[in-house]
């Protein structure tokens, strides 16, 4: 890495923080992301949320804002960020004290080129090791010398991911060679990022043609019992349809029994009624001056007659009528024509009633 102190470039041993991909300055994993996270406990978690843009805000106020567009959030959020994003986490560890500070800070930090090469390419997160989180992440690492610039990506190894340093300049750096080195991690580790991100998106597509193939199986699903429910309803509307056709039906026929059965009791109660009333003249008609030839006008054009004697009653017409003369209404009246007078007190004679010697009489039905 460039910075000073390079005096044995060749002897990885003597220089830990060079070594190759997913290796950090103690050869093994940091620290879990959930550790940094909770910086001094639940206190400390609380305090971290804006520790991070307090510090963004003073450093823009002293030094300005050309400089790479850090990460405003904890330092376990910035590199989870990263990982979701494929991309290297480059940690910046400032130590506001420190003799080479102002120099890095003009000369290679904030500048134009380092802030578009790193906004380009990496996600940027920085702190103050005067403060909590930067401090922790200071001793995680085990910065020795300011400026400190790491690195980092997650790596996943054991039970879970953990923060890596992939390598880390220490002490001041001129802005090419920092570049320089920044390219070299890039070109050399950059690839299994890329790896890495065409796994998750290939991952990603199997994920999204399950849930397409899990959907499509249950829309498919709901169209079955869809229609199962419809052939369902229709076969019980078939069924409620065909029993109140056949209770109906039923309904009808037992209609029609009792109709008939009623039909058949009245016109035998009307037989009888007419043989009770045919059973009055069985006896010859008869015949001498004290008798009244009345002949009936039916309802239908037929005209009957026969001889009463003249002490009849009225009522002796409607009897024979009932006998013979196949009335259909219910309730009838006799009456003559001109001049109409109608015959309803069966209990007059016919001799009292005028109809003697002979009359005609009309058979009418009484509304």
């Amino acid at each position: 890495a460039p910075g000073a102190g390079d005096d044995d470039e060749g002897n990885d041993h003597d220089h830990p923080e060079r070594r190759g991909w997913f290796h950090n300055m103690t050869g093994v994993p940091l620290l879990r992301v959930a550790s940094l996270g909770m910086l001094g406990g639940r206190q400390g978690y609380r305090r971290v949320g804006s520790e991070a843009q307090t510090f963004i805000d003073k450093f823009n106020l002293e030094h300005g804002d050309m400089h790479p567009t850090p990460q405003a959030c904890k330092f376990s959020e910035a590199l989870s960020n990263a990982r979701r994003q494929f991309k290297f986490l480059v940690v910046y560890l400032h130590s506001p004290y420190h003799e080479d500070t102002p120099r890095f800070l003009n000369e290679t930090l904030c500048t134009p080129g380092m802030k578009e090469f790193i906004d380009e390419h990496f996600l940027f997160w920085m702190g103050s090791v005067l403060n909590p989180e930067a401090y922790s992440v200071s001793s995680r690492v085990r910065a020795c010398s300011f400026p400190y610039v790491a690195v980092m990506t997650m790596t996943s190894e054991g039970d879970g991911p953990y923060p890596t340093v992939c390598d880390a300049n220490q002490g001041y750096a001129e802005v090419d060679a920092m570049v320089q080195w920044l390219a070299g991690i890039l070109e050399g580790q950059g690839p299994e990022l890329v790896a890495q991100r065409a796994d998750q998106e290939q991952r990603d597509n199997d994920r999204r043609l399950r849930e397409e193939q899990e959907e499509a199986f249950r829309a498919g699903l709901l169209e079955d019992q869809r229609r199962e429910q419809e052939r369902e309803d229709q076969q019980r509307r078939e069924k409620e349809e065909a029993e109140r056709a056949e209770r109906e039906l039923r309904e009808a026929r037992e209609r029609e029994e009792r109709e008939r059965v009623r039909a058949e009791e009245e016109e035998r109660a009307k037989q009888q009624h007419k043989s009770a009333k045919a059973a009055l003249f069985e006896a010859p008609e008869p015949t001498g001056p004290n008798t009244a030839l009345i002949a009936f006008r039916l309802p239908h054009g037929q005209r009957i007659q026969r001889r009463f004697l003249n002490h009849d009653t009225v009522q002796a017409l409607y009897d024979y009528l009932d006998a013979y003369g196949d009335i259909e209404f219910a309730h009838y009246e006799v009456a003559t024509n001109l001049p109409k007078v109608v015959y309803n007190d069966k209990s007059v004679t016919l001799e009292a009633a005028q109809l003697v010697p002979q009359a005609m009489l009309f058979v009418q039905e009484v509304v």
